[in-house]
């Protein structure tokens, strides 16, 4: 064999070993994501917030379904599937058009650009971006359960 092909082989080998690693990275996302929605819908179960740090992937899309998305001004997003050739396989088809222009979400979905929280508060791809958004999340938390549990539950129909 060749030094190209033992090259082409020890990559081949590494693939696997990458796959199980991303799968860990996005699990601890999802499982990030799950347990700061536990907490919000603990209260009556009438909201969803989510914060965000850096997203990718399928950590993206499922933020996107939250009723609300707080982000840091340093954090990152991502729907990086163009970059294998992919489209958003889960609900970033449907979610990302509700919440910014059509042209703005071909052109992340088609490009796979990475944007900064800022950046996505600017598309409307969060809901506000601010330096804790945990905090953030609690405060607006703690105002909605203040209010009617029916005209929130109505309004998360909207």
């Amino acid at each position: 064999t060749t030094t190209t092909d033992k090259h082409y082989y020890s990559f081949l080998l590494s693939l696997p070993l990458f796959f199980f690693l991303l799968f860990f990275v996005v699990v601890a996302i999802v499982t990030s994501i799950v347990q700061i929605n536990e907490q919000a819908t603990a209260t009556r179960g009438n909201t969803t917030t989510i914060t965000t740090t850096n997203y990718y992937f399928e950590g993206l899309q499922i933020a996107l379904g939250a009723d609300m998305r707080f982000a840091t001004p340093d954090c990152q997003l991502s729907i990086m599937e163009a970059k294998w050739g992919l489209i958003p396989d889960m609900s970033a088809s449907i979610t990302l058009r509700e919440l910014v222009r059509i042209d703005v979400a071909k052109e992340l979905t088609m490009t796979g650009r990475t944007i900064s929280g800022k950046e996505a508060a600017e598309l409307g791809l969060v809901t506000r971006c601010v330096d804790d958004p945990l905090e953030e999340a609690k405060r607006v938390t703690k105002e909605i359960i203040q209010r009617s549990p029916d005209s929130v539950a109505a309004a998360k129909d909207l």
